[in-house]
């Protein structure tokens, strides 16, 4: 599902450093099997701060596949998309992502 209270999440049982994610997700072009609209448009991006979660950034205006750069990197053992939010182009909900990568280094691209 999407919106309010809708994520995806990773968990490490020791700290990371995170200096960037790239998210693959549906794009609106996508008309096969009825996917149009499923993209992944907006979200909050969190990590574990000890145990709490804390807002790194926001994006919007998504389709397709982006790329998110953490400056400085992050060292946590959590990293979630918070609020994520399909849409764009149609249907609202039931956002597709089809991989999630998690780097410790800046502008790796896909």
């Amino acid at each position: 599902s999407s919106g309010s209270g809708a994520y995806i999440q990773y968990q490490w049982g020791a700290p990371k450093t995170i200096g960037s994610m790239y998210i693959h997700a549906n794009t609106c072009n996508n008309s096969a099997c009825s996917h149009s609209g499923r993209t992944f448009e907006s979200g909050d991006v969190q990590y574990l701060n000890g145990s709490t979660w804390t807002t790194a950034t926001s994006f919007s205006g998504k389709d397709g596949g982006f790329e998110i750069n953490f400056n400085p990197p992050l060292n946590t053992s959590g990293l979630r998309v918070m609020n994520a939010q399909a849409g764009g182009c149609g249907q609202t909900s039931n956002t597709m992502i089809y991989e999630w990568k998690v780097r410790s280094g800046q502008n790796c691209g896909q």
